[in-house]
């Protein structure tokens, strides 16, 4: 039982592992994505005005604009490019395979408590059978037809005694 419950605790404890695992994961991503964004509005904010100014003088206002949109674009697209690539080490691997040794050991464990129940079962069957046997409604082999016998020989044993 000791090994069951030890293999019980390595499956929680590569779970646990495995959702932190995850969870840091999800946070690299959102941590890039949301400086994709920041930059995206820093951008908006500071670059773009400048960049009109300095634009709006060789293209023309409405170039200017057109301009400083697409650098925006790819810089943001090339953020969220990043985010999207970013996936977990190989510790996952490894906490995966545990996860998996874990579930085998606990299945080949109930598989061998229930082949143990199913035996339990089994001797129980056959004790109920037995002892239905002996204590039938008075047949030849019941204990109701051993009653007078018994009772015949305990009082022989006891004049023996006296």
């Amino acid at each position: 039982m000791d090994e069951t419950l030890l293999k019980i605790r390595i499956l929680a404890r590569s779970e646990m592992t495995l959702a932190q695992v995850h969870a840091r994961s999800a946070a690299r991503r959102t941590l890039l994505s949301a400086i994709a964004i920041g930059l995206l509005v820093l951008t908006g904010a500071m670059l773009n005005v400048g960049l009109f100014h300095l634009l709006e003088v060789r293209i023309g206002a409405a170039g200017a604009a057109f301009t400083i949109a697409a650098i925006n674009a790819v810089l943001a697209g090339l953020l969220v490019a990043v985010a999207a690539r970013i996936r977990p080490g190989p510790e996952e691997q490894i906490v995966r395979e545990i996860r998996e040794m874990a579930l085998a050991e606990l299945s080949a464990d109930a598989a061998e408590i229930k082949l143990r129940l199913d035996e339990v079962t089994t001797d129980l069957k056959r004790i109920r059978s037995g002892i239905s046997t002996l204590t039938g409604s008075g047949g030849v082999g019941s204990l109701g037809a051993l009653a007078p016998v018994l009772a015949m020989l305990t009082k022989a044993l006891e004049q023996r005694r006296s």
